[in-house]
């Protein structure tokens, strides 16, 4: 069985004429505020200078696309740009407490205590350890390591059979 799939369902729908609603909003926004203007300003210069930049902003609102993105996207990201605190501090002595919640109930941690660097250092030394060892304790681990094969044959009292090397790496 076919079905048809849609295509272009991103597009909006034209509304009035080759607009989308949003153009059509937009161009009507404009020429409101342009007749607004011009009733105010009795045609002075300045006025016929804001009518003309109003009417630029709304056709730019209506028309214009930066990277097949709609310019109000463009404008409310400059905007955020402006408006928005450009150093972000980070304070690591905090004192809030966390609190989260689980269904209507609240659960309190308080934020970790401040390690001096010798407590750091221990902790990260022993985990080093831990690493080093692959997880065994300190009296396990034995430091002499088998430098060849000859030494391993040695200790495990093995000949030198084949047979010998494959138990060798089975007994390892």
């Amino acid at each position: 069985m076919q079905y048809k799939v849609p295509q272009k369902i991103d597009l909006e729908d034209k509304i009035i004429g080759p607009l989308t609603l949003k153009q059509f909003i937009y161009l009507l926004g404009g020429g409101m505020l342009d007749y607004v203007i011009f009733t105010a300003a009795q045609s002075a210069f300045w006025g016929w200078l804001l009518i003309f930049m109003v009417s630029l902003l709304a056709l730019a609102f209506a028309f214009v696309q930066v990277e097949e993105q709609p310019f109000s996207y463009l404008m409310t990201s400059f905007l955020s740009y402006f408006l928005r605190p450009k150093i972000r501090l980070w304070d690591k002595r905090s004192k809030i407490k966390r609190t989260i919640e689980f269904k209507n109930k609240k659960i309190e941690k308080p934020s970790p205590a401040i390690k001096n660097p010798a407590e750091v250092k221990s902790s990260l030394e022993e985990l080093a350890q831990v690493l080093d060892t692959h997880g065994w304790s300190p009296k396990d681990y034995q430091e002499e390591r088998i430098k060849s094969s000859a030494e391993a044959r040695k200790q495990l009292n093995l000949g030198k059979t084949e047979e010998a090397e494959v138990d060798l790496l089975h007994k390892a």
